[in-house]
């Protein structure tokens, strides 16, 4: 079995990377709609440093 042992590792680095590629995205698709507005706090923080946006 020494032959087929690198096209199996090779297959499973490939089904691996797939899955993780759609949990990353099913995870952005499922935190989009809260991300906005910490992004916009994240960017007027430079106006007004009094509250923070991590003040949960």
């Amino acid at each position: 079995m020494p032959q087929m042992a690198p096209m199996y590792w090779v297959f499973l680095l490939i089904m691996f990377s797939i899955m993780l590629m759609v949990c990353i995205s099913l995870i952005y698709f499922l935190f989009i709609p809260s991300t906005p507005p910490q992004k916009i706090n994240l960017i007027n923080m430079n106006n007004n440093n009094n509250n923070l946006p991590w003040k949960w």
